[in-house]
């Protein structure tokens, strides 16, 4: 994965605090998902999401073994350390931080057993590319047609691939314009959580998630 600063890492523990932002991304994450469903959380972080898959068979993966420490599921260092045939593999907001993603994609394709799916949440457009970007340590920003190839090529089969977020697009071309120092404003990120994002959730509804968005969701299926 790249490597960022301190203020990085602060950047991307700011938004644990968007709290309906979150929700609507373990919402797409736990869609049709069983207690008997064999999930793995791919960069799980501190269990965000994991954590609440309550009675689920999970496993998590993440390579900053000192979070480990808050996960409540088995959390492995490593792909390499899963042996099983898996349901499903997710992952959200990862990808973007590793240089050889392709790779990464064949791993997740090489794990899952027949049928399996893997869901993918990740940044979009590279027109907002920003210092943000930079600081939090993104190699990337994915457009859809991309993002779809790259899956398609590892030998998955596309279920959807969605914008997310349609008015965030616009907010975080705005937001990069007037603050250009890569540094995320909470108070910001409270207030669009709460006041914005709803707005933005119906704008995907009638539509604009086929058109734009901040980011982006995939299903694929082996």
């Amino acid at each position: 994965m790249s490597d960022y600063s301190a203020q990085g890492k602060e950047n991307l523990d700011v938004m644990h605090m968007s709290v309906n932002y979150n929700q609507k991304i373990f919402n797409f994450l736990n869609y049709e998902v069983t207690s008997d469903t064999k999930i793995l959380d791919f960069g799980a972080g501190f269990g965000e999401f994991c954590n609440r898959f309550d009675g689920n068979n999970i496993k998590a993966v993440e390579v900053d073994e000192k979070m480990h420490k808050f996960i409540l599921c088995p959390s492995f260092c490593s792909l390499d350390e899963i042996n099983n045939e898996l349901d499903m593999i997710y992952s959200s907001n990862v990808l973007e931080h590793i240089k050889d993603d392709k790779e990464i994609v064949n791993k997740f394709y090489q794990h899952l057993g027949k049928g399996g799916s893997v869901r993918v949440f990740l940044p979009a457009k590279m027109s907002l590319f920003s210092k943000m970007d930079e600081v939090v340590g993104h190699y990337r920003r994915y457009e859809r047609e991309s993002l779809i190839a790259l899956f398609e090529e590892t030998g998955f089969k596309v279920n959807y691939c969605y914008y997310f977020d349609s008015l965030g697009f616009f907010s975080s071309w705005v937001y990069n314009k007037i603050n250009q120092t890569g540094v995320v404003d909470k108070r910001s990120i409270v207030f669009y959580d709460k006041f914005l994002f709803p707005i933005s959730v119906l704008m995907d509804k009638i539509g604009f998630k086929h058109v734009v968005g901040r980011n982006l969701l995939l299903e694929a299926h082996k």
